[in-house]
């Protein structure tokens, strides 16, 4: 079966996103992980309301299936904490992808990039702010995965074997997501510094488009300075062969 390339699937714009695509790709990075198959039929694709100039990115997002008996605990407020759990981490991990893009792109014309007199300057302060942004977005993703999602995931596990009834079992699922919510700065309360990271996030991408003109301008200059090294040392070997020529005679 052919799946469409993911890449070009979540950059293009949210206009020519077709449904199908979105839900083979999921299909088939499920089926490369280690995920247990029952999953393929619980999880779903939502594509979000899209804003002008959004890309499949902004639009994407998981649903999960809910069905009895286990929607009695997971109920959709639980599952919309959970959808905002999700997005925040999807736009991180969207943060995180777009400068390693920039990295590769550097990376794969290094030797051109450096050659380019006038620009060396631009592309190094360039990569030196890729670098301390892409830390500390490393550093956040790690700092909630591992800090809390796994940590309180491992806490709900140990507390649910205490409870005794239906009651606890929600109660104790319900306070896990009530941290997480808290610890990645999801609450009413850190309303003012989660502004300040998704802000971060989109200003994340507007160095994207800025870097990719950069390295338009400069790959353009690379090839404009080329040809006119090739146009001069053909001036100069034509001259040659003319004075050449006049001795001859």
């Amino acid at each position: 079966m052919h799946y469409p390339n993911p890449q070009k699937a979540f950059t293009s714009n949210s206009n020519t996103q077709h449904r199908h695509n979105l839900v083979s790709i999921l299909e088939s990075a499920l089926r490369n992980s280690n995920t247990q198959y029952e999953l393929l039929q619980c999880l779903d694709i939502k594509l979000l309301q899209p804003s002008p100039g959004d890309d499949g990115w902004k639009i994407f997002s998981l649903e999960y299936k809910v069905e009895a008996p286990i929607n009695t605990i997971l109920t959709q407020d639980i599952m919309d904490k959970y959808l905002r759990i999700f997005n925040f981490l999807w736009r991180l991990k969207r943060a995180e992808y777009v400068l390693s893009a920039i990295w590769s792109q550097q990376m794969g014309n290094k030797k051109v990039l450096e050659s380019i007199k006038g620009l060396q300057g631009d592309f190094q302060r360039a990569n030196l702010l890729r670098h301390e942004i892409l830390l500390f977005i490393s550093n956040l993703g790690n700092y909630i995965m591992i800090e809390v999602v796994e940590a309180n995931w491992k806490i709900f596990l140990d507390e649910i074997k205490k409870a005794k009834n239906l009651d606890e079992v929600m109660q104790t699922h319900n306070k896990m997501t009530n941290i997480i919510l808290e610890e990645v700065l999801l609450t009413p309360k850190n309303e003012n510094i989660c502004k300040h990271l998704f802000g971060l996030f989109d200003l994340i991408e507007r160095f994207k488009h800025t870097y990719d003109t950069l390295y338009t301008s400069g790959i353009e200059e690379y090839h404009k300075r080329a040809f006119s090294s090739s146009v001069i040392y053909l001036i100069r070997f034509r001259i040659r062969i003319f004075k050449v020529r006049l001795k001859l005679h």
